[in-house]
Protein backbone atom coordinates (compact mmCIF):
# COMPACT_ATOMS: atom_id res chain seq x y z
CA UNK A 1 0.00 0.00 0.00
CA UNK A 2 1.47 3.54 -1.37
CA UNK A 3 1.44 6.37 0.79
CA UNK A 4 -1.13 9.59 -0.72
CA UNK A 5 -1.57 13.11 -0.40
CA UNK A 6 -4.49 14.77 -1.44
CA UNK A 7 -3.13 17.82 -3.11
CA UNK A 8 -6.40 19.19 -5.15
CA UNK A 9 -9.04 20.71 -3.01
CA UNK A 10 -11.79 18.93 -5.34
CA UNK A 11 -11.05 15.25 -5.57
CA UNK A 12 -13.65 13.98 -8.56
CA UNK A 13 -14.52 10.81 -11.34
CA UNK A 14 -11.52 9.30 -9.95
CA UNK A 15 -10.71 5.64 -9.04
CA UNK A 16 -8.45 5.41 -5.83
CA UNK A 17 -6.71 2.11 -4.56
CA UNK A 18 -4.07 0.74 -2.63
CA UNK A 19 -3.51 3.54 -0.94
CA UNK A 20 -2.40 5.10 2.49
CA UNK A 21 -3.59 8.68 4.48
CA UNK A 22 -3.97 7.56 7.84
CA UNK A 23 -3.05 9.45 11.10
CA UNK A 24 -3.44 12.42 8.69
CA UNK A 25 -5.48 15.93 9.35
CA UNK A 26 -7.83 16.67 6.43
CA UNK A 27 -9.63 19.70 6.01
CA UNK A 28 -11.81 21.69 3.29
CA UNK A 29 -11.87 19.12 0.66
CA UNK A 30 -14.29 17.85 -1.72
CA UNK A 31 -15.13 14.36 -3.17
CA UNK A 32 -17.60 13.79 -5.99
CA UNK A 33 -18.14 10.61 -7.96
CA UNK A 34 -14.83 9.05 -6.52
CA UNK A 35 -14.20 5.16 -6.09
CA UNK A 36 -12.24 4.00 -2.72
CA UNK A 37 -10.93 0.68 -2.84
CA UNK A 38 -8.68 -0.81 0.14
CA UNK A 39 -7.79 2.86 1.08
CA UNK A 40 -6.52 3.37 4.59
CA UNK A 41 -7.65 6.47 6.37
CA UNK A 42 -6.87 5.17 10.08
CA UNK A 43 -6.84 7.79 13.15
CA UNK A 44 -7.19 10.33 10.20
CA UNK A 45 -9.22 13.62 11.35
CA UNK A 46 -11.76 14.90 8.87
CA UNK A 47 -12.78 18.65 9.33
CA UNK A 48 -15.38 20.36 6.96
CA UNK A 49 -14.48 17.58 3.98
CA UNK A 50 -17.80 16.40 1.92
CA UNK A 51 -18.31 12.93 0.12
CA UNK A 52 -20.80 13.15 -2.17
CA UNK A 53 -21.45 10.24 -4.85
CA UNK A 54 -18.84 8.01 -3.28
CA UNK A 55 -18.70 4.26 -3.82
CA UNK A 56 -16.32 2.70 -0.88
CA UNK A 57 -15.26 -1.12 -0.80
CA UNK A 58 -13.15 -2.08 1.88
CA UNK A 59 -12.25 1.16 2.90
CA UNK A 60 -10.37 1.56 6.95
CA UNK A 61 -12.25 4.29 8.75
CA UNK A 62 -11.23 2.89 12.05
CA UNK A 63 -10.48 5.85 14.92
CA UNK A 64 -11.13 8.54 12.55
CA UNK A 65 -12.82 11.48 14.16
CA UNK A 66 -15.14 13.60 11.33
CA UNK A 67 -16.96 16.44 11.61
CA UNK A 68 -18.74 19.63 10.00
CA UNK A 69 -21.82 21.74 10.76
CA UNK A 70 -23.32 21.41 7.04
CA UNK A 71 -20.94 18.40 5.50
CA UNK A 72 -23.30 16.24 2.90
CA UNK A 73 -21.99 12.33 2.82
CA UNK A 74 -23.78 10.74 0.35
CA UNK A 75 -22.61 7.04 -1.57
CA UNK A 76 -22.32 3.31 -1.11
CA UNK A 77 -20.34 1.85 1.58
CA UNK A 78 -19.58 -1.94 1.49
CA UNK A 79 -17.44 -3.91 4.35
CA UNK A 80 -15.52 -0.73 5.80
CA UNK A 81 -14.51 -0.64 8.94
CA UNK A 82 -16.06 2.36 11.05
CA UNK A 83 -14.88 0.81 14.76
CA UNK A 84 -14.25 3.33 17.69
CA UNK A 85 -14.87 6.59 14.82
CA UNK A 86 -16.52 9.66 15.86
CA UNK A 87 -19.05 11.31 13.73
CA UNK A 88 -20.80 14.96 14.80
CA UNK A 89 -22.31 17.77 13.24
CA UNK A 90 -22.86 15.80 9.82
CA UNK A 91 -26.35 17.04 8.03
CA UNK A 92 -27.35 14.42 6.00
CA UNK A 93 -26.28 11.11 5.46
CA UNK A 94 -28.06 9.09 3.16
CA UNK A 95 -26.99 5.95 0.52
CA UNK A 96 -26.59 2.35 1.47
CA UNK A 97 -24.02 1.07 4.01
CA UNK A 98 -24.03 -2.82 3.82
CA UNK A 99 -21.36 -5.65 6.36
CA UNK A 100 -19.82 -2.35 7.80
CA UNK A 101 -18.34 -2.04 11.05
CA UNK A 102 -19.40 -0.03 13.13
CA UNK A 103 -18.36 -1.51 16.82
CA UNK A 104 -18.14 1.21 19.45
CA UNK A 105 -18.70 4.28 16.91
CA UNK A 106 -19.60 7.24 18.87
CA UNK A 107 -22.20 9.54 16.45
CA UNK A 108 -23.68 12.44 17.35
CA UNK A 109 -25.56 15.33 16.49
CA UNK A 110 -25.99 14.09 12.81
CA UNK A 111 -28.72 12.43 10.93
CA UNK A 112 -29.33 9.70 8.81
CA UNK A 113 -31.49 10.79 6.04
CA UNK A 114 -32.92 8.39 3.44
CA UNK A 115 -30.46 5.21 4.18
CA UNK A 116 -30.45 1.53 3.48
CA UNK A 117 -28.45 -0.27 6.23
CA UNK A 118 -28.16 -3.64 6.03
CA UNK A 119 -25.97 -6.26 7.43
CA UNK A 120 -23.90 -3.88 9.50
CA UNK A 121 -21.86 -4.66 12.85
CA UNK A 122 -23.24 -1.38 15.36
CA UNK A 123 -22.28 -3.32 18.75
CA UNK A 124 -21.57 -0.69 21.57
CA UNK A 125 -22.21 2.10 19.61
CA UNK A 126 -23.40 5.17 21.25
CA UNK A 127 -25.72 7.54 19.27
CA UNK A 128 -26.75 10.56 21.29
CA UNK A 129 -29.09 13.22 19.49
CA UNK A 130 -29.31 11.94 16.11
CA UNK A 131 -32.03 11.44 13.48
CA UNK A 132 -33.20 9.21 10.70
CA UNK A 133 -35.46 8.90 8.27
CA UNK A 134 -36.80 6.72 5.40
CA UNK A 135 -35.71 3.54 3.72
CA UNK A 136 -34.59 0.06 5.11
CA UNK A 137 -32.78 -0.94 8.37
CA UNK A 138 -32.64 -4.91 7.87
CA UNK A 139 -30.55 -7.88 9.88
CA UNK A 140 -28.36 -5.29 12.04
CA UNK A 141 -26.33 -6.05 14.85
CA UNK A 142 -27.66 -3.13 17.07
CA UNK A 143 -27.11 -4.61 20.58
CA UNK A 144 -25.73 -3.37 23.43
CA UNK A 145 -26.35 0.25 21.56
CA UNK A 146 -26.87 3.27 23.56
CA UNK A 147 -29.73 5.54 21.94
CA UNK A 148 -30.01 8.71 23.10
CA UNK A 149 -32.56 11.74 22.17
CA UNK A 150 -33.21 10.60 18.74
CA UNK A 151 -35.70 10.77 16.27
CA UNK A 152 -36.39 8.13 13.92
CA UNK A 153 -39.51 8.09 11.56
CA UNK A 154 -40.58 6.50 8.25
CA UNK A 155 -38.55 3.58 8.14
CA UNK A 156 -38.79 -0.12 7.57
CA UNK A 157 -36.85 -1.87 10.27
CA UNK A 158 -36.79 -5.48 10.09
CA UNK A 159 -34.95 -8.74 11.60
CA UNK A 160 -32.51 -6.51 13.40
CA UNK A 161 -30.79 -7.36 16.82
CA UNK A 162 -31.59 -5.10 19.26
CA UNK A 163 -30.97 -7.18 22.32
CA UNK A 164 -30.01 -5.82 25.45
CA UNK A 165 -29.41 -2.13 24.04
CA UNK A 166 -30.65 1.18 25.90
CA UNK A 167 -32.89 3.53 24.06
CA UNK A 168 -33.85 6.75 25.93
CA UNK A 169 -35.99 10.04 25.37
CA UNK A 170 -36.18 8.93 21.49
CA UNK A 171 -38.99 8.95 18.84
CA UNK A 172 -39.92 6.49 16.71
CA UNK A 173 -42.40 7.66 14.06
CA UNK A 174 -44.38 5.60 11.34
CA UNK A 175 -42.20 2.85 11.90
CA UNK A 176 -42.68 -0.73 10.49
CA UNK A 177 -41.02 -3.05 13.23
CA UNK A 178 -40.74 -6.48 11.50
CA UNK A 179 -39.54 -9.80 13.63
CA UNK A 180 -36.86 -7.77 15.68
CA UNK A 181 -34.97 -8.85 18.99
CA UNK A 182 -35.70 -6.38 21.26
CA UNK A 183 -34.72 -9.22 24.50
CA UNK A 184 -33.13 -7.33 27.14
CA UNK A 185 -33.85 -4.28 25.95
CA UNK A 186 -34.22 -1.38 28.17
CA UNK A 187 -36.57 1.72 26.90
CA UNK A 188 -37.50 5.00 28.86
CA UNK A 189 -38.73 8.11 28.55
CA UNK A 190 -39.60 7.25 24.59
CA UNK A 191 -42.72 7.85 22.41
CA UNK A 192 -43.65 5.49 19.62
CA UNK A 193 -46.59 7.16 17.29
CA UNK A 194 -48.16 5.28 14.53
CA UNK A 195 -46.01 2.31 14.73
CA UNK A 196 -46.29 -1.49 13.53
CA UNK A 197 -45.22 -3.83 15.84
CA UNK A 198 -45.37 -7.63 14.19
CA UNK A 199 -43.60 -10.37 15.88
CA UNK A 200 -41.07 -8.92 17.75
CA UNK A 201 -39.40 -10.33 20.98
CA UNK A 202 -39.04 -7.95 24.12
CA UNK A 203 -38.55 -11.00 26.41
CA UNK A 204 -37.80 -9.37 29.66
CA UNK A 205 -37.09 -6.67 28.05
CA UNK A 206 -38.00 -3.24 31.02
CA UNK A 207 -40.14 -0.25 29.45
CA UNK A 208 -40.05 2.71 31.56
CA UNK A 209 -41.90 6.20 31.07
CA UNK A 210 -42.53 5.72 27.54
CA UNK A 211 -46.11 6.32 25.76
CA UNK A 212 -47.60 4.13 22.58
CA UNK A 213 -49.96 6.39 20.54
CA UNK A 214 -52.29 4.83 17.67
CA UNK A 215 -49.50 1.61 17.62
CA UNK A 216 -50.31 -1.78 16.37
CA UNK A 217 -49.10 -4.69 18.05
CA UNK A 218 -49.38 -7.72 16.56
CA UNK A 219 -48.20 -11.79 17.66
CA UNK A 220 -44.93 -10.22 19.31
CA UNK A 221 -43.48 -11.92 21.88
CA UNK A 222 -43.71 -10.08 25.87
CA UNK A 223 -42.46 -12.70 28.28
CA UNK A 224 -41.55 -11.28 31.25
CA UNK A 225 -41.52 -7.48 30.27
CA UNK A 226 -41.53 -5.01 33.05
CA UNK A 227 -43.76 -2.23 32.07
CA UNK A 228 -44.01 0.97 34.25
CA UNK A 229 -45.48 4.33 34.10
CA UNK A 230 -46.09 3.87 30.58
CA UNK A 231 -49.47 4.50 28.67
CA UNK A 232 -50.79 2.58 25.47
CA UNK A 233 -53.19 5.40 23.98
CA UNK A 234 -55.62 4.64 21.33
CA UNK A 235 -53.19 1.25 20.02
CA UNK A 236 -54.52 -2.14 18.62
CA UNK A 237 -53.19 -5.69 20.08
CA UNK A 238 -53.36 -8.78 18.47
CA UNK A 239 -52.57 -12.45 19.27
CA UNK A 240 -50.66 -10.56 22.45
CA UNK A 241 -50.19 -12.79 25.80
CA UNK A 242 -49.98 -10.38 28.88
CA UNK A 243 -50.44 -12.80 31.48
CA UNK A 244 -46.18 -12.74 32.69
CA UNK A 245 -45.47 -9.60 32.49
CA UNK A 246 -44.62 -7.00 36.03
CA UNK A 247 -46.19 -3.60 35.62
CA UNK A 248 -46.81 -0.60 37.99
CA UNK A 249 -48.78 2.35 36.74
CA UNK A 250 -49.41 1.42 32.91
CA UNK A 251 -53.09 2.47 31.42
CA UNK A 252 -54.90 1.43 28.15
CA UNK A 253 -56.99 4.49 27.11
CA UNK A 254 -59.40 3.49 23.90
CA UNK A 255 -57.59 0.64 23.18
CA UNK A 256 -58.71 -2.72 20.96
CA UNK A 257 -57.90 -6.45 21.58
CA UNK A 258 -58.35 -9.32 19.71
CA UNK A 259 -57.35 -13.01 20.95
CA UNK A 260 -55.64 -10.88 23.89
CA UNK A 261 -54.62 -12.61 26.87
CA UNK A 262 -54.78 -10.37 30.32
CA UNK A 263 -54.75 -12.45 33.92
CA UNK A 264 -58.01 -11.85 35.71
CA UNK A 265 -56.01 -9.17 38.32
CA UNK A 266 -54.99 -7.73 35.13
CA UNK A 267 -58.38 -6.97 33.63
CA UNK A 268 -59.08 -5.40 37.30
CA UNK A 269 -55.74 -3.54 37.43
CA UNK A 270 -56.01 -2.25 33.67
CA UNK A 271 -60.17 -0.98 33.76
CA UNK A 272 -60.60 -3.92 31.45
CA UNK A 273 -63.78 -5.99 32.99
Amino acid sequence: MNYYEFIEDVIEDKDIKDISYANKIMENKEFHNVRLYDVDFEETIFNDVEFERISANNVNFKKCKMQSEQLLFIGDFENCDWEESEIKYIESISGKFTNNNFRKLKFEYSGFDDCELMYNNFEHANFNQCGLCGRLLKQNNFSTLKLNAADINNSSIETNDFSNASISSTMFKKIDFQRNNFKNVNISRTMFFYDIIEKCDFASAEIVGSKFFKCKFVESELLDVVLENTDFAECEFKNIDFTSIKYENVTFTDCQFENVTFTEQQKKDFGLE
